[in-house]
């Protein structure tokens, strides 16, 4: 039988204050981006980015995983990490960062990140 190391208690202490680091960063990104959408009278919108939206990005994760993520209670899987970090033009390592603004590489996060998220087709 192995050890779950993603078991907080298996993780250090530093272990678990980064995944709750990397959690904040997450939310906080999540709440700066907005996407593109059209409401019902056809006109262009931008709407907050939701843990729904961002769990189909990052490749069908669901928003309960990324409340999870958000809130440091699992650790976020290196693939997904990576994903996060292309998806927001974010250097890992400032991911990781506890004061995600003051990084040298992330002064354009202060600026809306606009996403249009790919239309559904109806078969």
């Amino acid at each position: 039988m192995g050890v779950n190391v993603m078991d907080n208690k298996c993780l250090s202490e530093e272990d678990n204050k980064l995944k709750k680091i990397m959690g904040k960063n997450l939310r906080y990104l999540r709440y700066r981006t907005f996407k593109i959408e059209r409401n019902k009278n056809n006109h262009i919108v931008h709407r907050q980015l939701t843990q729904s939206d961002l769990g189909k990005i990052l490749g069908g994760i669901t928003f309960q995983q990324i409340q999870k993520y958000e809130k440091g209670e699992n650790m976020i899987p290196i693939t997904k990490f990576i994903k996060i970090s292309n998806f927001f033009n974010v250097p890992m390592k400032a991911l990781c960062n506890e004061k995600l603004l003051s990084y040298p590489y992330t002064k354009s996060i202060s600026e809306n990140i606009i996403y249009e998220l790919p239309q559904q087709h109806n078969i």
